[in-house]
């Protein structure tokens, strides 16, 4: 894990589980990460300069798609409910250990960075992301300054390459209204369980030649994989 840029923190990103990155540019200038955006092609530049990039189907926050860990330091500090959904401690430790699997050999961007203007109630909070442009957008947000040693209160890691499915069983849930009154719902269930393929070797043989021939092409899979044959 190589450091590029301007590291002002003793606090590393080994602390978060995070310790075969690729590069790691700390604290890039906007210039700096202009030229990142196009040497990577995250974006386009206008006639005039202004940097576009395609955001995806994504153009705002998914606020049901959001969890907040059920733990006992917070756990009486949050209005639970349906806005508020909880998700286990252990549920999270293993989704963030996949994703520090993901960010191997991948480079990184850090921004350390403020929020709050009044300095009594100021925060340090550092943006990790995978993209130069989330890190020139986390730069504008947020206050920049220099000073002592960053030591980051608040951290968001923000990998999108990472996709948080796993093979199982989903259960999705549908209802629906017809402006008075809701339906009863009804459920469907979904695998993404990889099904065990069918062998089939076709008809019996009788043996007495020195070489026996098995006929496999009536094997099948259910999820249409291509099959190999030992």
């Amino acid at each position: 894990m190589q450091d590029k840029g301007r590291r002002n923190s003793e606090y590393g990103l080994e602390n978060y589980g995070i310790n075969e990155a690729g590069t790691v540019y700390w604290n890039l200038n906007s210039p700096e990460l202009y030229e990142m955006i196009a040497q990577r092609g995250e974006g386009l530049f206008s006639d005039h300069g202004a940097l576009i990039v395609d955001t995806g189907e994504h153009t705002g926050r998914a606020a049901k798609d959001k969890a907040i860990v059920r733990e006992p330091a917070s756990e009486d500090k949050v209005w639970w409910g349906q806005v508020n959904k909880d998700f286990s401690q252990e549920k999270f430790n293993a989704l963030k250990e996949r994703m520090m699997a993901h960010i191997k050999g991948r480079d990184l961007f850090v921004q350390d960075t403020f929020v709050g203007a009044d300095e009594r109630y100021q925060l340090p909070v550092r943006i990790v992301t995978e993209l130069a442009w989330h890190s020139l957008f986390a730069r504008t947000m947020f206050i920049r300054k220099n000073g002592p040693k960053h030591k980051p209160e608040f951290t968001v890691i923000n990998i999108p390459s990472f996709t948080a499915n796993k093979s199982g069983n989903y259960v999705l849930e549908l209802i629906v209204n017809d402006g008075r009154l809701d339906s009863l719902p009804v459920t469907v269930t979904i695998s993404t369980l990889n099904s065990r393929p069918v062998a089939d070797a076709g008809a019996d043989q009788i043996a007495g030649q020195s070489l026996i021939l098995l006929d496999g092409t009536a094997s099948s899979d259910a999820d249409k994989d291509p099959l190999s044959y030992q």
